[in-house]
């Protein structure tokens, strides 16, 4: 569900390049809490790279 999600999230964001990208502080905040359960999801995150934070 997270990864429909985000994926959703990031096709409506290429289907409007007028807004500005921002880094979500709530996601931020609680990625770490968000994937605690889920080892793969947060080793994917820790190597995604957050170059736009």
């Amino acid at each position: 569900m997270l990864i429909f999600y985000v994926k959703m999230c990031h096709g409506w964001v290429e289907a409007h390049p007028e807004i500005a990208i921002e880094a979500d502080k709530r996601a931020i905040d609680h990625l770490e809490v968000m994937t605690a359960e889920s080892p793969g999801l947060a080793k994917f995150f820790d190597n995604w790279g957050w170059a736009w934070l």
